[in-house]
């Protein structure tokens, strides 16, 4: 149970920050900004859904949530460092 809050924490913690960003590139246009940003967040999510079912139903879901607690690890080094 904390495993998945914690995993949902942070899966779900950087919709703000990615609206925001998106607004400083269409300054003009800030609906469109945040359709585009949340929409396609929304999509990748609606495809990569039926994958992890298939490794839920095919191994657990515990390894759906290692799965998943891998893509963010590998994620943290790609993220920049403030100066």
């Amino acid at each position: 149970m904390t495993l998945s809050a914690v995993l949902g924490w942070a899966l779900f913690l950087p919709f703000a920050l990615h609206v925001t960003l998106s607004h400083s590139y269409l300054p003009r246009h800030l609906g469109t900004a945040s359709g585009v940003t949340l929409g396609m967040a929304t999509a990748l999510g609606g495809l990569l859904t039926p994958l992890l079912g298939v490794l839920a139903d095919g191994a657990s879901p515990q390894a759906v949530f290692a799965a998943l607690a891998g893509v963010i690890a590998a994620a943290v080094p790609l993220l920049p460092v403030p100066p």
